[in-house]
């Protein structure tokens, strides 16, 4: 679904631009001698790198902490100015970043709100985790690599409730050292399962009723006009062919031919009628009658029903 994001083409259409705007971001008067040296745009995590000298001298302790205080310049500066971009509602914001960033374009690595940490060296306790990750978003979980997983190198997974958070942490905390210990971060693809399909599969005993009851529904709403329509076609005769004048007179010469053929002489209709006259006056008598039901004609193969006809 990535292509569909348009926000990277705002982007990439000009870096230069884009650099401009960045730099136009931070402060004018900074402390320490600080430069912008180069700023690196990530056009599918979204922001960039901003790569900066200043001068400063002592341990390397205080060194870091002249460097946080820069970077605590910078995001005083962008909560003054409250620069927003129409097309996303947080805030612009700055963040030191502690390890070596990892820039690719990998098309099955995409962003996802959970990143999976990877230990060059010791395991990081779950409070440890917590106290390197917090600082870029809200955090919903923790996972560490159960004990009787023996794979190596050993990881840990933290959940972001946002995907800005997991993006912060990938490109910040990439490489960082903690204690003896080196943090490998990449994205953990997310599978998203359909809450009511899994209930529907969780629950069978309703389920499966509530299914035929459905289909039973489904079938007589669906054959249940189609017979209505046909019935109701068969006593109105709506589409019978006979209806048209045309067609009616031709239906009617033919069984005129056909009954002037089949007819037989006067002695032989009167065999046809033998014994049969009383049932001959109460058949005139039902047919005289208005047409309201139907005669049905039965008999042995043979037995004249045609002629009768």
């Amino acid at each position: 679904m990535s292509a569909f994001d348009f926000r990277p083409y705002i982007w990439s259409r000009n870096t230069e631009a884009m650099k401009k705007k960045v730099s136009g971001l931070l402060p004018k008067q900074m402390p320490h001698q600080f430069t912008v040296c180069e700023i690196e745009p990530h056009k599918r995590d979204g922001g960039g790198i901003v790569y900066f000298t200043f001068s400063a001298s002592g341990t390397q302790d205080k060194v870091k902490k002249i460097a946080e205080e820069l970077v605590s310049a910078v995001n005083i500066e962008l909560s003054t100015r409250g620069q927003r971009r129409w097309y996303d509602f947080e805030p612009a914001r700055s963040l030191p970043v502690r390890g070596v960033p990892f820039s690719e374009d990998i098309v099955r690595m995409l962003p996802s709100k959970k990143i999976k940490v990877e230990f060059v060296g010791p395991d990081l306790t779950v409070e440890q985790l917590y106290r390197e990750f917090r600082e870029f978003g809200l955090i919903l979980d923790i996972e560490t690599q159960p004990t009787s997983n023996k794979d190596t190198p050993r990881w840990a997974i933290v959940h972001y409730s946002k995907l800005r958070g997991a993006t912060r942490a990938r490109n910040c905390a990439h490489g960082d050292v903690v204690g003896s210990t080196r943090l490998l971060l990449s994205y953990v693809r997310e599978y998203h399962t359909n809450v009511v399909l899994q209930w529907f599969k969780d629950h069978t005993k309703f389920t499966i009723p509530l299914a035929a009851a459905a289909l039973i529904a489904a079938i007589y709403a669906i054959f249940d006009p189609i017979r209505e329509f046909f019935v109701e076609n068969k006593i109105t005769h709506r589409f019978d062919l006979s209806q048209i004048p045309i067609l009616g007179n031709m239906r009617k010469a033919a069984m005129r031919s056909l009954l002037r053929r089949d007819s037989s002489s006067g002695s032989e209709e009167m065999s046809a009628w033998t014994g049969l006259f009383d049932q001959k006056d109460r058949l005139v008598s039902i047919l005289n009658e208005p047409p309201e039901s139907f005669v049905v004609v039965t008999g042995p193969h043979g037995s004249g029903k045609t002629k009768l006809v």
